[in-house]
């Protein structure tokens, strides 16, 4: 009604700056309410539905992970394994016969198998119940049994529309318009156990060592929304704060980056400095164990061996 109402005075007359506000107002109201009855209808029932094909591809996927696992292990196939192959009707290969790749491969394969089954799991739902529901209306038919199925039927068909609307009205992905960073460079918590270092793009927090003296070396943690603006003296060994205003110290002040390249040059930086920390903290990529793996820029013959599948990575003895 109101709609229509719109539109004859529209037509009447004319465009004007406020009949563009009142529809602009009218389409907003429109938006809410579709996007509300998407929420109430889409956030319903999360995860994938069961169904034959899905617990028979399920089943595989761990079969072929405890044949892998005892080919590394080299231990034989126990009875628990004997019973899934035999349920699955799966041949097991022998012991001897297996690689590494061909371990990997089978468990590739399973996995994506189980994958393409779950882009499809309320169809394949659908399919099971009906199957079941005709069984059902041939054994005892006219049963509670069908009015059961078919309004589990409609469940599983009403789940896949729902998660259609989730995938709808799923908040869109944007590109960064804008960063900030402080204008200054020294923070401390509020309770002065941690001093906070920005450096090129990056908040580096300091120990406490004692009472407004703090160690030089640092790690990556975010800035705490309490911190306060400090003034400070680097020294070799030691980092040394002055003692801060008692009645209302300086809070941070921040400013916002929206040119393209400046935004670029302080992510490059950030970036460069993360990798910096990395090192410094000795993160697990720094180790010795990693480096064969790491070397030549990731094309040495270990990574080589590793993605072709002819090296298993629990020889190389990074554990």
């Amino acid at each position: 009604m109101r709609v229509e109402e719109l539109a004859e005075a529209l037509k009447a007359r004319g465009l004007t700056p406020e009949f563009i506000q009142i529809y602009q107002i009218l389409d907003e109201d429109i938006t809410r309410a579709m996007r509300a009855a998407a929420k109430r209808s889409g956030r319903k029932d999360f995860g994938y539905q069961r169904s034959d094909v899905l617990i028979t591809a399920g089943r595989k996927v761990r079969l072929v992970k405890t044949i892998a696992s005892c080919f590394r292990n080299k231990k034989g196939y126990s009875d628990k394994v004997l019973r899934l192959a035999e349920l699955l009707e799966f041949e097991l290969p022998a012991l001897g016969s297996l690689t590494y790749q061909k371990t990997r491969k089978m468990v590739t394969e399973a996995i994506h198998a189980k994958r393409e089954i779950q882009r499809m799991a309320a169809e394949h739902r659908a399919l099971w119940l009906e199957r079941i529901a005709q069984e059902a209306a041939t054994l005892k038919p006219g049963s509670d049994w069908e009015k059961v199925l078919k309004q589990m039927i409609t469940a599983s068909r009403q789940k896949a529309t729902n998660n259609r609307l989730n995938n709808i009205f799923r908040p869109e992905w944007a590109s960064l318009d804008y960063i900030e960073v402080p204008n200054e460079a020294w923070f401390m918590s509020s309770n002065g156990k941690e001093l906070y270092e920005f450096d090129n793009g990056i908040f580096v927090a300091h120990q406490q060592i004692d009472e407004r003296v703090f160690e030089p070396f640092g790690v990556c943690k975010v800035l705490p929304p309490d911190s306060i603006v400090v003034n400070v003296t680097v020294e070799e060994d030691a980092i040394f704060v002055d003692e801060p205003p008692e009645h209302d110290p300086p809070k941070p002040t921040w400013r916002s980056i929206d040119d393209p390249e400046e935004m670029q040059e302080w992510l490059r930086r950030r970036n460069k400095r993360h990798l910096n920390q990395m090192y410094a903290e000795e993160r697990p990529p720094t180790r010795v164990e990693f480096q064969k793996i790491l070397a030549e820029h990731g094309t040495s013959e270990v990574a080589i061996g590793i993605l072709e599948g002819t090296l298993d990575p629990s020889t190389l003895g990074m554990r």
